[in-house]
């Protein structure tokens, strides 16, 4: 699934930190 990160853009499941 796609989350939002800290920069605000759309990454992928690998960069939920």
């Amino acid at each position: 699934m796609k989350i939002i990160s800290s920069s605000g853009r759309e990454t992928t499941e690998k960069l939920s930190t």
